[in-house]
Order: C-alpha cells, then structure tokens, then sequence
C-alpha cells in the first residue's frame, strides 16, 4: 500500500445557470423561428406571453421597430373615432376638434376677387345659408364650406360663360342663314322684326325666347308679328336702288316666274325690238339680283 494518497478527481465544471428571460432565447432578426414566435414569447416573462398586441412580432428587430414606432407617436394630438354605433353627441365632439363650427351660423361664405351675384345670376350667398343646417348635420368644417362655396361659384361661372358661348354660336349661324334667306331684303325685314319685338316683351322676355327657340325662330315670329301689326315701311325711304320693292330671294324668284307665265311680258323682254324690251329686261335684271344675291352682280 503507497504511502501516498489517491488525488481525488477534479470536479466537473459545474453548468451555467440557464436564465428563463435571457435575449439569448430570441430569434436573431431575419431568421424566424419554425413555429411563429413561440420562440420569441418563450424568452419572455410569462405575464407577457399572453399579450395579443405581442402576436406579430418575431424578433427583436419587430420588437425594437415596434417600440420606434410607438415612441413617434407620444406627444401627438390624436383624436379617437367613435364607433359605428356611437351617439351623435361623441361624433359632435369629433366634429368640433376638426373645425365644424358651434351652430350653422358660424358659416362664411364669400365669393372669390371680382365675383358677385351679377356674374353668378343669383344671391348664392343665400342659397349656401340656407343649406348651412344641412352642412353643419354632415359634420362639414368651416373651411370645408367656404372652399365648397368658391368651387360651386366657379363652376357656376364656366357654366355661364359656356352657354353664353354657345348662345352667340347659334344666334351667328341663325343670323347667316337669314341673310341668305331675306337676301337684300335682310334690312328691312330685320327692321319689321324690331317693331313685333317690341310687341312681345322686354329684353329679358326676349333673351328667355331666344334662349328656348333660338334667335332664327324668335326673329322670324318678331317679324310676322310685324307684318301683322302695320304695312311694311321700307328701309330708307321703301325704295331699293333702281326703284322698286326690296324683295327676299323667294319673292323675287315668284315674281320671275309670274312674269315668265305672262305672254305680253315675256314677248317684250325677249324682243327686242318691242317697245317695252328696255323695261322688261331692267325688270328682270332687277329681279334676279334679289333672286340670286350670292351671284356677280347679284
């Protein structure tokens, strides 16, 4: 037996005491556990695990994005939304933190720079006053009604200026076409309508019409009311240049076709040697220059 003593062996290292919350336990970012967060909710206290604001996040990195994101909130004026079925006093509180004033007099409704009730055709103003209830029942802001009062008033004036466009297109064409039609009678007739105007009403009675028929109607109804109200007084004195009526290209043509179905003038204006040639064919010169005014020497 030795006389020396057996060594006894080197104890095992002891093992490290495993830590229940260590952010060892937690998933590196980017590399999500196979099992959602359940690995993630495993390295944290266990009052934590059954936080449902905590089902989306993964990693530390959702963890600390989470808490950024938070942090840019704090200080903010946040104004909580009732809900569907929320009394109108909550959505009254709401609609006062953005701008709906106290009752619906506390609207402003004001026109743009060089606007008014002329350039409109209306008291506009009136009309936004009396909708103002209605307005202020939508939860409409003061801002929100004095923009939509400028935006109705310039579609009101693009409106205006296109059928006002339009009215003076058509009165052109229908003025044009009534030159071709009254011929060099034009004048006169156009004259004759001014009187049975006259008879039908003021302008605004007339501009209503023209609005409704169009100048080319209204004009011609002014001027049979015309015919109807006196004999025609020619323009100038009644005489067109060269002596005789002032006739419209559809009269002028039924006057050369009268003379042409008449023996005794149609025998002169083609003989020339008949007495009454000379004054024939002044005739007939004369006529169809209002039958046909479009041609040379028309």
């Amino acid at each position: 037996m030795s006389d020396t003593a057996a060594t006894p062996a080197d104890p095992a290292p002891a093992a490290p005491p495993t830590a229940a919350h260590s952010l060892s336990t937690i998933p590196a970012a980017g590399d999500p556990p196979a099992d959602g967060n359940a690995g993630f909710l495993a390295g944290l206290p266990e009052d934590l695990r059954a936080e449902k604001s905590l089902a989306a996040i993964q990693s530390v990195e959702d963890m600390a994005r989470a808490y950024v994101n938070a942090q840019k909130l704090v200080g903010l004026d946040r104004l909580p939304l009732p809900g569907a079925d929320s009394p109108k006093e909550a959505w009254d509180v709401v609609y006062a933190r953005l701008g709906r004033p106290d009752t619906p007099d506390g609207y402003a409704f004001a026109y743009p720079d060089g606007v008014g009730d002329d350039e409109v055709g209306g008291d506009m103003v009136a009309l936004f006053k009396q909708a103002a209830p209605q307005l202020h029942a939508l939860g409409v802001t003061k801002t929100q009604a004095a923009e939509l009062f400028k935006l109705q008033a310039q579609v009101t004036l693009e409106q205006r200026a296109a059928a006002e466009q339009a009215l003076t297109e058509r009165f052109e064409t229908d003025d044009a076409a009534l030159k071709t039609e009254w011929g060099a009678a034009y004048d006169r007739n156009l004259a004759t309508a001014r009187r049975g105007a006259r008879e039908l009403g003021g302008a605004d009675e007339l501009g209503a019409l023209e609005a409704q028929i169009g100048a080319g109607r209204l004009i011609r109804i002014c001027h049979r009311l015309g015919e109807l109200l006196g004999e025609d007084k020619l323009v100038g004195g009644g005489a067109a240049p060269g002596g005789g009526m002032i006739l419209t290209p559809d009269q002028a043509r039924q006057e050369i076709a009268a003379r042409q179905r008449d023996p005794e003038w149609t025998k002169a204006y083609f003989d020339k040697a008949h007495p009454g040639h000379r004054e024939a064919a002044a005739e007939m010169a004369r006529l169809h220059r209002f039958a046909y005014p479009e041609e040379p020497g028309g």
